[in-house]
């Protein structure tokens, strides 16, 4: 199934949660995931949520025991985070298999490989830079590449990193275990080579993503010029690493104007980084990627 059909599924589940339809959008789910097993991860997370909002747990365990039982497996982080689920996760069995299913993932983690992409440029001699690329949850290293190849001229190397840890969501990965993002980080060190360029070493990231960048700057295993962040979402409980965090002369924060997510981590980083900081706000976007990315780059690299 296209990307473009998975869209079109989330926004009916987006229609019936705003209008309360809970058993519509119960029944639509079911169908939706006998025809589009591919993306079966999401589809059971959703109707995770509306069995929760429609306060039936005997169905959200059903749910998740059989999710359980065909290899797909929640981070309890996931569930925890979700206000839909709050009802559910009250309910002695829907813990005790949430708790299941949050160690088959432990598990998956332990069992995955570090993994990045790399483009090189067109031409070594005339190398500028490199670019170290983190994707945001449910994302892997080859949509990173694709997300900002276009922006970066063919004169920079880009090495797009992907997480330990796996998503639900097919051929995704998520960025919520420490050890996970811990290991990550060190791996990331030993792929970037010798000679960055005379631009140095830039880090970029989408969401999520720029927790490991967050590390890599707190532990200075790194020596960069500069950092992009879109959308930056460190969540509340790692917040703490940006009080201890070493930020290079220019950072530059992009967040859309309805973006809910973002707001406090980019405001933090301001207040830490002081005036090599910028938060550049982009009209009409949510938690996305600005169509303006080129020229945002372009001109954060002029003034590295």
């Amino acid at each position: 199934m296209a990307a473009g059909e998975l869209n079109h599924i989330r926004d009916k589940v987006f229609s019936y949660h705003s209008a309360g339809q809970y058993h519509d959008a119960l029944s639509f789910l079911k169908e939706a995931q006998s025809s589009y097993p591919e993306f079966a991860g999401d589809l059971i997370f959703w109707r995770l949520c509306f069995a929760s909002l429609s306060q039936d747990s005997a169905l959200a365990c059903e749910v998740l025991e059989g999710a359980i039982a065909n290899g797909i497996y929640f981070p309890y982080e996931i569930l925890q985070a979700d206000p839909d689920l709050c009802f559910v996760l009250l309910d002695p069995q829907f813990q005790m298999a949430a708790a299941a299913s949050h160690q088959e993932h432990l598990e998956r983690i332990r069992h995955t490989e570090f993994v990045y992409r790399i483009r090189e440029p067109k031409d070594e001699a005339k190398l500028d830079g490199t670019a170290i690329l983190f994707h945001g949850n449910k994302s892997n290293a080859d949509q990173a590449l694709d997300q900002w190849r276009g922006s970066f001229s063919t004169t920079w190397r880009l090495i797009a990193v992907q997480s330990l840890e796996p998503s639900y969501s097919q051929h995704s990965y998520l960025w919520f275990n420490e050890e996970a993002i811990d290991s990550v980080v060190a791996q990331t060190v030993a792929v970037v080579p010798p000679d960055p360029g005379p631009s140095g070493v830039v880090l970029a990231g989408f969401s999520r993503g720029c927790l490991p960048i967050a590390k890599l700057w707190q532990r200075q295993l790194l020596r960069t010029s500069g950092g992009i962040l879109i959308g930056p979402a460190i969540p509340k409980s790692a917040m703490s690493i940006l009080d201890s965090t070493i930020f290079p002369d220019t950072v530059l924060c992009v967040v859309g104007e309805h973006d809910q997510f973002a707001n406090e981590s980019a405001a933090r980083i301001k207040s830490l980084a002081g005036d090599g900081a910028e938060i550049r706000t982009v009209p009409n976007l949510g938690h996305d990627f600005p169509q303006e990315l080129p020229s945002v780059v372009s001109e954060f690299i002029s003034n590295l």
